[in-house]
């Protein structure tokens, strides 16, 4: 079947200002396994074909067409409601230090163009590969608590946290404490959550006053074994912690 821009809901769409080069042999790989692809020449039209046709599974971002740092673009895509858990990969006729700070902030992928065509799917088949398990969990586990772009995933009935490191997950070895302090920031995103509720998740009330410094360790512990996203757990001064989205 003949493709026609805008005739389905596309599942990747490439940001870039004029059609590139790989598009159409890109179209053909992807189309073997059922992936629809959609050219957007701006950040209007990616937000209007995800008006129209939902939220991608992925978007492709062609920095050499992208006037500015990168980290912007990130910025721009993770703040709109529609956009946000799409999976977001770059690429680039060279490397930066603005890309590296990008995956830090967001994006999941990059790539030095020219990229061989069945490269080039292949990595944008993993990505989407990846963003569908996070969408259905596994069998085994049931009970699923994520941040809302995906970045943190935690199982809660087996006490498991899976952190994004670029295009993968690694598993995080959390405390009770930890997990605990962790989960309850995640169910209430970018509301302060209190010291006290933080405390009787760990310890029992006689012990809140003799504890309070044990608390803020495990907190800093916490944030260290997160890494790039610790900046999300943020402190409330005088009143808790909360996890920004």
């Amino acid at each position: 079947m003949a493709w026609r821009s805008g005739s389905v809901p596309a599942d990747v769409l490439w940001l870039a200002a004029a059609c590139p080069p790989e598009l159409d042999a890109a179209r053909s790989i992807l189309a073997r396994d059922g992936l629809r692809l959609e050219l957007c020449a701006d950040l209007a039209a990616l937000r209007a074909a995800a008006r129209k046709g939902g939220a991608p599974e992925l978007i492709l971002a062609d920095l050499d067409d992208w006037p500015g740092d990168p980290r912007r673009l990130v910025r721009l895509i993770r703040a709109d409601a529609r956009l946000r858990r799409s999976a977001l990969m770059f690429l680039a006729g060279r490397s930066g230090d603005g890309v590296a700070q990008a995956l830090r902030d967001g994006a999941d992928d990059f790539l030095i163009k020219p990229v061989p065509a069945e490269l080039l799917c292949a990595r944008i088949e993993a990505a989407v590969q990846t963003a569908r398990r996070l969408a259905t969990p596994e069998p085994w586990s049931r009970r699923v608590l994520r941040a809302r772009d995906g970045r943190v995933i935690l199982e809660l009935r087996e006490r498991r946290c899976q952190v994004q490191r670029g295009v993968d997950y690694e598993e995080v070895v959390l405390t009770r404490r930890q997990f605990e302090v962790l989960a309850a920031l995640l169910k209430r995103p970018n509301r302060t959550v209190g010291w006290r509720e933080l405390y009787a998740r760990g310890w029992r009330p006689s012990r809140l006053r003799r504890r309070s410094r044990t608390l803020v360790q495990h907190v800093m512990s916490l944030r260290r074994k997160l890494g790039a996203l610790a900046e999300r757990l943020e402190v409330v001064p005088g009143l808790g912690y909360r996890w920004r989205e």
